[in-house]
């Protein structure tokens, strides 16, 4: 006996496969574009919506034409003409979106967690730099400023004017005070509470990396780029936020005389954020791997069922009811 038509109207557990299938499409191309995205997750629900919702779009179609009432040559036309674009763009597009990156980033974790690894040794070196660089330049200054200051010792008048602005008195304890002062600006205790700041941020980071939690991955990886670009910002304004002038001997005046600038260094990681390789390297991943052309071959036969046991219609009769193939009902 042949099945009623009307049944199509249920929710078969052919619909259900292919609301299934349409979800995994969804959902990893989402993943897909977060990785190469690198964690834009703007653009990654637009791709993912648009992929999916065209997949949808193109699968309520071709079942429509299939069991069209009317007109069947035309309706005909436009089922494989949309069979046709669902082949050609659909599913080129949705190898596109990014499943081809999950899968091979996924594939080979060990070398991304390594370059991951790379990238906080590089803000890690950034401190060391900083610490020794301002260490350094206290000390110059101090140094400087306490020679300037012995018995019998001539300074010029900006540098008169300098120490005379910053309160400090031309003994040796005042400079220490002075000394003291600014080394407390650039390795205080907000240097100390940033710093640590900083180590519980980076130790979630590469907690998170190890642990390969694909759905943060991507985010994770611009948290490394917005982590390296913080550092060098907070670093470079506190390094502006002492004042370490040089002051040097000149035989010329033979005077002790100041410069007009401080000791102020730009920090950033070496190379630049440009030089930074876990967000680049999960993002260029890709390439057309086995693992992500069986997945998506699978997903488009999940999303296809219901229109390959869809009810046809063969022939239109003087009744209200055309003839039609009968269908599958899954």
């Amino acid at each position: 006996k042949m099945a009623n038509k009307n049944s199509s109207d249920k929710l078969t557990k052919a619909n259900i496969i292919s609301i299934v299938g349409l979800v995994l499409l969804f959902s990893f191309t989402f993943l897909g574009h977060s990785f190469k995205s690198g964690g834009e997750m703007g653009w990654d629900i637009l791709v993912s919506v648009a992929i999916t919702g065209l997949a949808a779009f193109a699968l309520w179609f071709l079942v429509k034409a299939k069991g069209a009432e009317n007109q069947l040559e035309k309706w005909r036309i436009i089922e494989i003409s949309t069979l046709v674009a669902y082949v050609v763009v659909v599913i080129p597009l949705s190898f596109c979106g990014g499943v081809t990156n999950f899968f091979a980033a996924n594939a080979d974790k060990e070398s991304y967690k390594d370059k991951a690894h790379n990238d906080i040794a590089k803000i890690d070196s950034v401190f060391s730099l900083y610490k020794n660089y301002e260490q350094n330049a206290v000390v110059k200054t101090g140094s400087g400023l306490r020679n300037s200051v012995g018995i019998g010792q001539s300074r010029s008048s900006e540098l008169v004017n300098f120490m005379e602005n910053n309160s400090i008195n031309p003994t040796g304890m005042s400079v220490n005070n002075f000394e003291e002062l600014q080394k407390g600006y650039v390795l205080g205790s907000q240097y100390e509470q940033y710093y640590k700041q900083y180590k519980v941020e980076r130790d979630a980071i590469i907690n998170t990396i190890d642990s390969w939690n694909v759905i943060q991955i991507p985010s994770q990886a611009k948290l490394i780029e917005d982590l390296a670009v913080q550092t060098s910002k907070w670093l470079t304004e506190r390094s502006a936020s002492a004042k370490l002038p040089l002051v040097e001997y000149s035989a010329i005046s033979q005077a002790y005389t100041i410069t007009l600038s401080n000791q102020v260094k730009q920090y950033q990681v070496d190379g630049g954020i440009e030089n930074l390789e876990f967000r680049k390297a999960i993002m260029s991943a890709g390439g057309m791997n086995i693992s992500s052309i069986l997945f998506l071959i699978i997903v488009h036969v999940l999303i296809l069922l219901n229109y390959f046991v869809a009810y046809r219609t063969f022939s239109l009769g003087l009744t209200k009811n055309p003839n039609n193939d009968g269908g599958v009902t899954l």
